[in-house]
């Protein structure tokens, strides 16, 4: 775990990405929009994945995506790591020190040359 003061680079995270993607639990949870389930108590509940790129009603949407984890960090600034198959070869983009919106489409820009290149 890491404790105040442990920082992670790009690089890191994009390690541990590439980790996850061979664990079917986590890619099933971090590749959904939203998870309905209900707890041992009855209760109901929706959870709502933060990943813009997973959501159909999003106008960051993107349809090859299936994964992975936003963030926000006072030095790291909004983050997302995403990972997205375009023309059959899955990729890891990691955009930091970025912002709400701006994280989004970074992303998109780096998706759409990756389209243009394969």
């Amino acid at each position: 775990f890491l404790t105040e003061g442990d920082v992670l680079s790009v690089k890191d995270l994009t390690i541990i990405t590439n980790a996850f993607l061979s664990n079917q639990t986590i890619m099933d949870i971090v590749s959904k929009s939203s998870i309905y389930c209900t707890w041992e108590n009855g209760k109901e509940v929706t959870y709502h994945n933060t990943n813009e790129l997973l959501n159909p009603e999003s106008t960051y949407y993107y349809s090859g995506v299936f994964g992975m984890k936003t963030g926000y960090g006072d030095s790291a600034g909004a983050c997302i790591i995403s990972v997205v198959n375009i023309n059959g070869s899955n990729y890891i983009c990691t955009v930091m020190n970025s912002n709400d919106d701006a994280r989004w489409t970074d992303t998109l820009a780096i998706y759409r040359e990756l389209e243009n290149t394969n």
